[in-house]
Parts: C-alpha cells; sequence; structure tokens
C-alpha cells in the first residue's frame, strides 16, 4: 500500500495490538500528509467505530451466512469502518463506502474477499430503510442511530429486548452487558436503561474555554475560523462550543494560549470558587491542570497555586 487514504488510516488504527486506537491514530496521522478535512473524517472513522462497535459487529453478524466463523483481519476493520458510514454518518453516499471497502480488501491483500465485503455491504445498505424521526422503539429489527433517530432493518439485528435485556442492550447501544444489567437492576426499566444509554454513547461537543488574558470571545471566533474551525458562544459566556470534525492540536488559537480545552462544568468550579488575585490556592486533584490554569487566570497569574494529583 504505497498511499494510505482517511479510510486506510482508520482500519490501521482499529487494528492496533493494545487497543489504544487513539495513540496509533495520533501516530499515522502525524507519519501521513493529509488535508485537514481526511485527518478530520479519519478520527471520525476510527473513534467512531470505537463507539459503536459492539451494533457495528451484531448489524454484520445478522447478514453473515456463518455469523460464528471469524473473519481474517482486517477484514473484520474495514466492515465496522463501511457499516460506520452507511449506518451512522448522513454525509457519505453508500456506495462510496461500499467502493472504497472493496477497494481496502483488495489493498489490504484479500483480493479474494472483495466480491464477498460488497455482497455483503450492498445487501445491509439495501435492507435498512432512511433514517426515522423521534424515539427508537426498543424492538430487535430497530437500529438507533441518536436519541431521536432509528433504523429499521429487514431482519433481527439484536437479542430479544423482552427475553434479554441487558443483551439486547449490549448490542444496540454497544454498552458492557454486566453495565446494562447493573443499571437494569438499578433504573428497573429498559425504557430508561435505553435511553441513558443513548445519550452515553452521543459524542459530546468539543468545548474550550477562552483564556481572558490572551483575549475575548470574538477574537478567539476570528483565529479558529481563520483555521476553518466554526466555533459559537456557550450560554457561561466563557467557552466556546467548536463544529464537528475539530483538531484542537492544530488550532493556532491554542498554540498562543487563547483557548484551553474544557469542558464547560469543569470551567464552572474554578468560577464557583471565586479565587481572587494574591489568593493562596491548594487545588486537590489538579490532573490534568485545566481547572489550575483557569484559576491562574481569575487571579491575573498573581498569589500561588499548589496543584496536588
Amino acid at each position: 500500500m504505497v498511499e494510505l487514504n482517511a479510510r486506510d488510516i482508520a482500519v490501521l488504527a482499529l487494528r492496533d495490538r493494545s487497543g489504544n486506537v487513539s495513540a496509533r491514530l495520533a501516530r499515522l496521522l502525524d507519519e501521513k500528509p493529509l488535508s485537514k478535512q481526511d485527518r478530520s473524517l479519519a478520527r471520525e472513522l476510527a473513534l467512531g467505530t470505537v463507539r459503536h462497535k459492539a451494533t457495528l459487529d451484531a448489524v454484520l453478524r445478522a447478514f453473515l451466512k456463518d455469523p460464528g466463523r471469524g473473519l481474517p483481519s482486517p477484514l473484520t476493520e474495514i466492515f465496522h469502518v463501511a457499516l460506520l458510514q452507511i449506518l451512522f454518518l448522513d454525509r457519505v453516499p453508500d456506495f462510496a463506502a461500499v467502493n472504497a471497502a472493496v477497494e481496502q480488501a483488495r489493498s489490504f491483500h484479500h483480493k479474494r474477499q472483495s466480491a464477498f465485503v460488497k455482497g455483503v455491504l450492498r445487501s445491509i445498505s439495501r435492507a435498512i430503510c432512511e433514517p426515522q424521526q423521534g424515539p427508537p422503539p426498543r424492538q430487535a429489527d430497530v437500529l438507533p442511530i441518536s436519541p431521536l433517530t432509528y433504523r429499521k432493518e429487514d431482519r433481527a439485528l439484536f437479542a430479544s429486548p423482552s427475553a434479554k435485556p441487558a443483551k439486547y442492550l449490549a448490542m444496540a447501544y454497544s454498552m458492557p452487558v454486566e453495565l446494562a444489567q447493573r443499571w437494569l437492576e438499578q433504573f428497573g426499566s429498559l425504557e430508561k436503561v435505553a435511553e441513558l444509554a443513548a445519550h452515553a454513547n452521543t459524542r459530546a461537543p468539543l468545548i474550550v474555554r477562552v483564556n481572558s488574558l490572551k483575549g475575548d470571545l470574538s477574537a478567539a471566533i476570528e483565529s479558529l475560523r481563520a483555521d476553518g474551525v466554526k466555533a459559537t458562544a456557550h450560554t457561561n459566556g466563557l467557552s466556546l462550543v467548536l463544529g464537528p470534525g475539530a483538531s484542537v492540536a492544530e488550532m493556532e488559537a491554542l498554540k498562543s494560549g487563547l483557548i484551553q480545552p474544557q469542558d464547560s462544568t469543569a470551567t464552572g468550579v474554578a468560577v464557583a470558587a471565586k479565587p481572587k488575585p494574591g489568593m493562596r490556592v491548594l487545588d486537590f486533584c489538579a490532573a490534568p491542570g485545566t481547572k489550575t490554569t483557569h484559576l491562574a487566570e481569575l487571579m491575573n497569574n498573581t498569589g500561588s497555586i499548589t496543584a496536588v494529583d
């Protein structure tokens, strides 16, 4: 394989022997010259597959003639990346995902399996309906896409929600079956647990805090826009919510200290502490240090902070 594209990098990251997909993905992206758009796609495919892995595997097995038979590596990862695009991403046409997977099968030394890959993926794309709006029905043939979106297949994909609720939740929402069982015992309702599971597996928006010692929200928005990143002001007046596909490490605003990745709830902690310039502050459980730097900002870089973790 001479040149790797975004889908290839996603597949290679998913094959990391230690299971550290994020670290392998970062290394691959550092080694390969890709456009910002392709780098964003590679991250979306690799990390999205991790979030939905059990669900993608359940869908795949429902369309295999011998679902118990293992697939040679990296066919499983190729299938998963393609299915993520077909089932969960609305920006990629089905035919493009199928064609890319077929080419990957050939380039990853599985040329004989390319027809098999094409046949299975085309069967899945034909069998599934367009996304429907509304809370997903808790049925074995319904694929939850989001808390308010679902797709229906022409066959059962998951275990029966009435007969095996924990296994159904593990397959439909890619959650550990042990956690599903614990939540069922704790909350006593499949519907309640399914709602929690759907939100738990939804990608949270990327939020950054603007360093007021370096600039304001407007300056940060302009800097991010120059890097091709859309940002909107958070309701707390201190943070920005970044658009999808943003990679903070590559932003000039981060390099200059204008922004700091930090969830709005963490930002609220430092504000609630009401630190004043010149104070002596003790910060317990300080790692990785974002609240510590926020405290310093609110103290106008005067006084002292002892950060402990």
